[in-house]
């Protein structure tokens, strides 16, 4: 085996370990910005009952992964690690989201610096044990009636009541995709 391979390999392994520490330090805590709830409420019980996949590869990648969902998944984590990429992001999930959204299914990028931003306070951000220096990019691919769902149900606790304008925009174009 190559020693590129093995840094891949190990690369690899470090993300989803750092995927694991982001849903404990920053996704599952309880925020006062998000009304007592956590940022994601649902990440925590999704990895512990394996139903985040996680892939890497390029953007190309995620119309294969669409085509064949498979609903033992909840959420399908695509990382891509080529920066030449992470601009286009958002147009490719724009792509996709027309393409399969009679299939139900969402793609939403998550490009760091770049997007929409939920108005969070960075101090609840940041402040997890990093495990990789360089960004990387994600894809998050699920369900978009599972996602409406989940967000009707945040809303009706005030979760997105301090959030920007622009998220609210967001999540509520999202949701139109959804059956």
């Amino acid at each position: 085996m190559g020693l590129q391979l093995l840094r891949q390999i190990f690369w690899r392994r470090k993300v989803k370990k750092e995927l694991l520490l982001w849903t404990d330090h920053v996704l599952s805590k309880p925020s006062k910005f998000f009304n007592g709830l956590s940022a994601c409420p649902f990440a925590k019980k999704a990895w512990k009952k394996k139903q985040v996949k996680v892939t890497f590869g390029r953007p190309s990648h995620i119309n294969r992964y669409l085509d064949t969902w498979d609903d033992s998944c909840k959420l399908h984590i695509h990382v891509i690690k080529d920066r030449v990429h992470f601009g286009t992001l958002g147009w490719v999930c724009k792509i996709e989201n027309k393409r399969y959204k009679n299939m139900d299914l969402v793609a939403m990028e998550f490009v760091p610096g770049l997007g929409v931003e939920s108005g969070q306070p960075d101090q609840e951000l940041q402040n997890w044990p990093h495990l990789i220096e360089e960004p990387y990019a994600m894809v998050f691919m699920q369900r978009a009636s599972d996602l409406k769902k989940a967000s009707e149900m945040l809303d009706s606790k005030g979760y997105y009541d301090n959030c920007t304008e622009q998220f609210k925009k967001y999540v509520s174009e999202r949701n139109k995709n959804a059956r």
